[in-house]
């Protein structure tokens, strides 16, 4: 045997002990709409499930935009499936890049009618499906459009950019999520930056302003360089660790998402009750809106 194929079994080996008796943790990737978290999530799916690593992305957005960027022409709503009371499983795809992609698009208030025999098949279909799965990677809407994902993943990466307008953003996306639903710890991605020096520069300005005003904790994670590698692999419908993996966009994906096991810590996680959870949240906060403007 090779040196090299006793180097895969042994990774194999140490991915089986680290994820033995361990349930799959989400990440809730959130910032504003120009920050590039779908390419982020896209990226980090691909270096993980390159690793042999179970990866499900939960793509929030209506637009298909996961499922387009890997060329998946079939792929379905959530909404369609709860529409004609289908299985989960009907909206569940698999990537060219070896992960697993859930688009959970529902119309607003089509929460309001579900009944609660298909919400619980639902919630107990995807806690099935999740039960191989380590990671749950969400590309979500930003929390002032839908905040419930990001309201109950079990950790969220908050992702900005050097523009000013991101970390405007990126402050009232703190605020929201601390004040209205208790979130206190934020790992923050600094994404598109030029230098070490320039997102570090982002960093301490963000940690100024929610330090001075907000009683939460922002930890630095790392950061994205400004790559047209990256730019590239989205045109070509693929992800730029695969197609272009000693670019520096990729390098710095494939390290960051290598450190995600680091970023979880030791916290316990409640993946696999992530849709029953949702569907909880979505309904209280539906509910809540119906109360404050209710019909005449």
């Amino acid at each position: 045997m090779s040196m090299g194929m006793g180097m895969d079994d042994q990774a194999a080996s140490l991915r089986r002990l680290l994820s033995a008796g361990r349930k799959p943790c989400s990440f809730a990737f959130i910032g504003d709409q120009s920050s590039g978290i779908s390419t982020i999530v896209a990226e980090f799916a691909a270096v993980l499930a390159s690793d042999g690593q179970r990866v499900m992305i939960l793509d929030a957005h209506a637009d298909m935009g996961q499922a387009r960027r890997f060329k998946v022409n079939h792929a379905r709503h959530l909404d369609d499936v709860m529409g004609y009371q289908g299985a989960l499983e009907d909206a569940i795809v698999s990537l060219s890049s070896g992960a697993e992609l859930l688009n959970l698009y529902v119309r607003p208030f089509a929460f309001a009618n579900l009944h609660t025999g298909l919400a619980h098949r639902l919630s107990q279909e995807f806690s099935s499906r999740l039960r191989d799965s380590e990671w749950i990677l969400i590309d979500a809407l930003p929390p002032r459009q839908e905040p419930a994902l990001s309201a109950i993943a079990d950790h969220l990466i908050l992702v900005l950019t050097p523009e000013a307008k991101s970390l405007t953003e990126a402050y009232s996306i703190i605020k929201q999520l601390s004040g209205e639903f208790g979130r206190r710890a934020f790992n923050v991605l600094i994404n598109h930056a030029e230098s070490l020096e320039d997102a570090q520069h982002v960093f301490r300005r963000l940690t100024y302003a929610a330090s001075e005003y907000l009683n939460v904790s922002l930890r630095w994670v790392g950061f994205i360089p400004e790559d047209y590698h990256l730019r590239r692999a989205l045109v070509m419908k693929t992800a730029a660790t695969l197609a272009f993996p000693k670019s520096e966009g990729a390098i710095a994906c494939t390290q960051l998402a290598r450190a995600l096991p680091l970023w979880a810590g030791r916290t316990p996680t409640e993946g696999d009750t992530l849709f029953a959870r949702w569907l909880e949240t979505v309904r209280h906060l539906q509910e809540a809106v119906t109360a404050d403007n209710p019909h005449p």
